[in-house]
């Protein structure tokens, strides 16, 4: 009864009991069936919260690139990359804590992500898709390593969507967009080195 009372203060206005007897069986199912439902209700608005979150980000970042932009890209450049903070975990829908189990379901994670991919190269369907076009001439990519204008580069970033995460650089789709002439330029004369040295910065 003591557990059930601190669910309560838990989680109050959600019924935990009904009319099976305390220390029943269908009284543990009740509750258990309860839980599986709070807990998604649960995840689901922490979702939308974090969601909620990472756009008023976006729109502060923005408005603060417009009133001054020498100090936000200072600060983004000058960020340093904060740690993964494992010390609980939520992994196929169950919150862990216990630090075995943490490393365990992370590193049962790292094995599905990384796990050998078995390609059959006998299938006749992909030797198709990479065999080379006939109608292609061998000269379409003769103008692809040409220098880069500014024109192209505004071209590019007016195309990109709005509202998503920023890279590595810190800085969104948004603040690239409405950067003056000297920025653009800037960025122009990077990516024309980057093709004569056929070398890309690693930050």
């Amino acid at each position: 009864m003591q557990t059930i009372d601190e669910i309560r203060s838990l989680t109050p206005g959600v019924q935990w009991t009904n009319q099976h007897p305390i220390n029943s069986i269908d009284l543990h199912l009740f509750i258990k069936e309860t839980w599986k439902q709070q807990k998604t209700r649960l995840y689901a608005l922490q979702k939308k919260e974090e969601h909620s979150r990472i756009i008023e980000a976006i729109k502060c970042r923005e408005e603060n690139f417009e009133e001054n932009k020498g100090k936000m890209l200072s600060s983004a450049l000058n960020r340093k990359r904060g740690r993964i903070d494992t010390t609980n975990i939520i992994y196929e829908g169950e919150f862990i804590e216990d630090p075995d189990l943490v490393k365990l379901a992370v590193r049962q994670s790292a094995t599905k992500w990384t796990r050998k991919r078995i390609l059959d190269e006998t299938n006749p369907e992909w030797v198709d898709e990479y065999n080379p076009i006939p109608t292609l001439q061998d000269s379409i990519f003769n103008d692809i390593t040409n220098p880069i204008n500014s024109d192209t580069v505004r071209e590019v970033l007016s195309q990109s969507p709005n509202n998503k995460a920023a890279g590595p650089s810190k800085l969104i789709y948004e603040c690239w967009k409405r950067s003056p002439t000297a920025v653009i330029n800037s960025v122009t004369i990077l990516f024309n080195q980057i093709l004569q040295k056929e070398k890309t910065p690693s930050a």
